[in-house]
């Protein structure tokens, strides 16, 4: 319902989450490319993602990211890094 209104092309999802039926056919509902991308195990290595991709030397900057947002965050990079060579 809330994705709907992005109206989205493409859709980047966890491959934990991509092994999950219930919540992919939701996802599949929408008629659109589902791309799975393996996560950060852990949130150090999410902020090491971000801190490299950025050049940056801590995210500070950034505020205080949950652990969600960090996780999504890093997930985007690995798919833009994966993709957009």
């Amino acid at each position: 319902a809330c994705i709907a209104r992005f109206d989205p092309s493409e859709i980047i999802v966890a491959v934990s989450m991509a092994d999950d039926d219930t919540p992919m056919r939701v996802v599949r509902d929408f008629g659109v490319a589902v791309m799975p991308v393996a996560r950060d195990a852990n949130e150090a290595s999410a902020a090491r993602r971000l801190e490299d991709y950025f050049g940056l030397a801590t995210l500070d900057g950034f505020g205080r990211l949950s652990r969600a947002e960090l996780s999504a965050a890093a997930l985007v990079v690995l798919y833009i890094e994966r993709t957009q060579i």
